[in-house]
């Protein structure tokens, strides 16, 4: 089957729904509410400018609950209210359908995420100067990871609230988990690959200023997220075929 029509649905969706503009708006004001807060863990080294970077290393967070809630709502509707059927009916399979959709949620959202956080950028007087293109570029690579894989799991699990749940566990409280363990079994060096692979360690750095960037964080980024999306895309496949119903 022809996707290029599948492209064009998503696409006409996502343009005409307010839901993943807001999203934009609501990062840009989740971002300014948290680096306006003057709490001593957000001061940095007691200027403007430091407190914003230290609040910008936690952000994360944020971004992470704001893409599981938006992800889970916007892709999970089309199995609350059965619409993905008249795709699958047509004949496409349940994993072109997640590729698909991937490009919108996964690209266009990270886009929409990134925008809302230059505008902040532009908040902040010399903010945006300190920061390389190349932190921006990873920091779109590491929204777009978080985005992409929320909307496969989402799709594996066929369900927008438990697939956007296990998206936020999986980027936040798992890593910590995973990390704490690692740490406590095998060395330092090992130790610090896991921890290149993770998204929050890959964050912080890629919004920090004062430093290069590691070349073991640069490939972590990368392999990071084309590992795991392959192997979700991977898995919906498997699943797909005579099971789509």
């Amino acid at each position: 089957m022809e996707t290029g029509n599948l492209y064009k649905v998503e696409i006409y969706r996502f343009f005409h729904s307010a839901l993943l503009f807001i999203c934009m708006m609501v990062s840009f004001f989740a971002l300014l509410l948290l680096a306006s807060g003057n709490s001593d863990a957000l001061l940095g080294d007691g200027t403007l400018l430091g407190g914003v970077e230290s609040a910008m290393k936690i952000a994360n967070l944020i971004i992470v609950f704001i893409v599981s809630v938006v992800i889970s709502v916007y892709v999970g509707r089309e199995f609350k209210q059965k619409t993905i059927n008249y795709e699958i009916m047509s004949g496409y399979h349940l994993w072109k359908i997640g590729l698909t959709k991937t490009v919108t949620c996964g690209v266009f959202v990270s886009m929409l995420l990134l925008c809302g956080m230059l505008l902040f950028f532009l908040t902040v007087p010399g903010l945006l100067q300190r920061y390389t293109f190349l932190q921006i570029v990873l920091m779109f690579m590491i929204l777009l990871h978080i985005c992409s894989c929320t909307t496969l799991y989402v799709m594996l699990c066929r369900n927008g609230a438990l697939g956007g749940c296990i998206a936020f566990v999986r980027f936040t409280l798992l890593e910590v988990v995973v990390l704490f363990a690692v740490k406590l079994c095998v060395s330092t060096d090992i130790y610090n690959t896991f921890r290149a692979l993770a998204i929050m360690s890959q964050w912080s750095v890629a919004v920090n200023t004062g430093i290069v960037i590691p070349q073991d964080y640069l490939t972590g980024i990368i392999t990071g997220t084309v590992a795991e999306y392959v192997l979700l895309l991977g898995i919906i496949r498997l699943r797909s075929g005579k099971t789509d119903f």
